[in-house]
């Protein structure tokens, strides 16, 4: 997955106000009773990967829907309207200067891929940036795709990857911070997604390969499990070629079928 680092514009200096409410803010936390976290359930949840047994004590919470979830985070939200009551005058400084030295448009490292050139930009006071594309005859950057329009409504977007020749990029969606990702296919030249859509697509552990012509790429898909809480199975390694449904994707290699090995 790519990441992309926004560079400041300036580095940011220690201003004698921040230095005071900081040490404000510490002093008051350091007399404040030591807070009563809610407590959260540990089950014997163990699984066993290339033979390494780990671990999972907080599976449970995997479930979005579990009641018991729901009641751990009120009590979390709880205590922290508790706290931010308790310090509520020290909190509004420590927000206003913040916001006030990070209020600035920023533009991220340049990629290059074939001909084109990606970058972000993110104006001030925006959380989300716009990705801009830019070929050999383009006078001006390209708006590509404006996350800052769809980060929306429990919605999550961001780019994973772009092919070598710069034709194509993908980007991931989410609903409702799931792991569970459907992943787009956006044409550089004209900004248009294309009609497939990739799913099976995991969290931190899906990833896109591309053949080197950019005609396809290789991704790992997972079974999307009918319960929450169900273990993650193994994924299959698949090939997609760009202008295909998934439905025709070529599976490469399933972990189930030993004769697949090499």
């Amino acid at each position: 997955m790519i990441h992309i680092a926004h560079h400041r514009k300036q580095q940011l200096r220690l201003h004698p106000v921040t230095l005071l409410c900081a040490l404000l803010f510490t002093a008051a936390c350091a007399q404040a009773q030591k807070p009563e976290y809610p407590q959260a359930r540990r089950v014997e949840q163990v699984d066993t990967y290339h033979g390494v047994q780990v671990a999972d004590p907080y599976r449970w919470m995997e479930n979005l829907e579990s009641d018991e979830l729901k009641t751990w985070l009120q009590a979390q939200d709880a205590l922290r309207a508790k706290f931010l009551a308790e310090h509520a005058d020290l909190i509004d400084i420590l927000q206003r200067r913040i916001a006030g030295i990070s209020n600035y448009a920023s533009r991220g490292t340049p990629n290059t891929k074939g001909t084109n050139t990606f970058f972000f930009e993110t104006e001030a006071g925006k959380t989300f940036g716009k990705l801009f594309v830019q070929s050999p005859n383009d006078r001006q950057p390209r708006e590509l795709i404006d996350f800052e329009a769809i980060n929306k409504d429990g919605i999550s977007g961001f780019t994973s990857s772009y092919s070598p020749d710069g034709r194509y990029l993908t980007y991931n969606l989410s609903k409702d911070q799931s792991r569970w990702h459907t992943v787009r296919i956006r044409r550089a030249s004209d900004g248009t997604d294309l009609p497939e859509v990739i799913t099976g697509f995991y969290s931190g552990r899906s990833n896109i390969a591309w053949k080197a012509d950019g005609s396809g790429f290789f991704y790992a898909r997972y079974a999307v499990p009918d319960e929450p809480q169900a273990p993650l199975g193994k994924p299959k390694l698949y090939y997609h070629a760009i202008g295909t449904a998934q439905a025709k994707d070529v599976m490469i290699y399933d972990p189930q079928d030993d004769s697949g090995a090499s």
